[in-house]
């Protein structure tokens, strides 16, 4: 649409293309996206970081874009993802250097994270009741895409949280509604209210970057469970600032999980940690939404 109309546009996302978004990225010190490392990387980690780096810089970008304005703009040259994208006047980033790494940005870019994380909200009659025991409350989502997982994972959970009897778990799993001693699973939970919820200790996450950002928000340590696409990256990135444990869905015991659990809920280093980091982003002048409400404002009364 902005290519039709010849209009100025903003561009917002989870991702940084140095490509596309014309931002420097140095692979020997910075990782990529979709990897694992932290920004103390080993030689060979380095090295495959590089690697991983020139195979973003060089697959071919899909012409989905092209093919919509050869359709749609045939009154124009046809435009490929890259030219349009480069076309953006300010680039909105759903990150912040408390969930990231150190580097360098072009004043066009804007980091954002967080916009989804608010003051939690009043929940229901239900999970009030079941939360505000005398037990700390842990909270446990993988997201809108994973709603089920394979038994002999999902009863490996469940068997060390029946074992943890000084802790609740609100679980969303599945299709039904379901409550057995200390677990309340429901298809569907407030998550940004629970992890503001005062007896809320512990989020159990796939490490989404929404849900990442609303965890540093409410100041909620975090045990990682990730399991595709941007998700090792940020698990590797709360890991390495001290704000939880990473652990593997494919390989884990009941044990392992009983000991983390603890380890995260019952002890100060990883409360700390991102209580600070919480603290830090309440203290800023602008909300997310407020600092990118004010560059889009710059941009639109300026470009031309």
């Amino acid at each position: 649409m902005a290519y039709k109309l010849d209009l100025p546009f903003v561009s917002f996302g989870a991702f940084i293309d140095p490509t596309l978004n014309r931002v420097p990225l140095n692979p020997a010190f910075t990782p990529t996206f979709f990897s694992d490392f932290n920004d103390k990387m080993t030689f060979l980690e380095r090295v495959w970081n590089t690697l991983r780096y020139i195979f973003l810089v060089a697959r071919p970008a899909a012409p989905t874009l092209e093919n919509l304005a050869v359709k749609y703009v045939p009154e124009k040259p046809a435009i490929s993802n890259q030219e349009a994208k480069q076309k953006a006047m300010l680039y909105i980033h759903d990150s912040d250097i408390l969930f990231d790494y150190p580097q360098p940005f072009p004043p066009n870019v804007i980091l954002c994270g967080g916009l989804a994380a608010h003051p939690s909200k009043k929940v229901s009659k239900k999970l009030d009741t079941f939360a505000s025991s005398n037990k700390g409350l842990v909270v446990v989502s993988f997201g809108s895409i994973f709603k089920t997982f394979p038994n002999n994972t999902f009863g490996k959970m469940i068997e060390a949280f029946k074992q943890i009897s000084d802790l609740n778990f609100v679980i969303r799993q599945g299709d039904t509604e379901e409550t057995t001693d200390n677990i309340l699973r429901l298809p569907w939970i407030p998550q940004n209210d629970l992890l503001g919820h005062p007896r809320t200790v512990l989020f159990i996450t796939h490490c989404g970057r929404s849900g990442s950002m609303e965890a540093i928000y409410h100041g909620i340590p975090v045990i990682t469970f990730p399991l595709s696409i941007d998700q090792p990256y940020n698990a590797a990135v709360m890991e390495d600032k001290g704000y939880g444990i990473k652990m593997d869905l494919h390989d884990f015991s009941t044990e392992e999980l009983i000991a983390n659990i603890k380890q995260v809920a019952f002890t100060d280093k990883y409360k700390r940690n991102i209580k600070q980091a919480s603290d830090i982003f309440h203290s800023r002048p602008q909300t997310p939404a407020e600092r990118a409400a004010y560059h889009i404002d710059l941009v639109a009364k300026h470009a031309r």
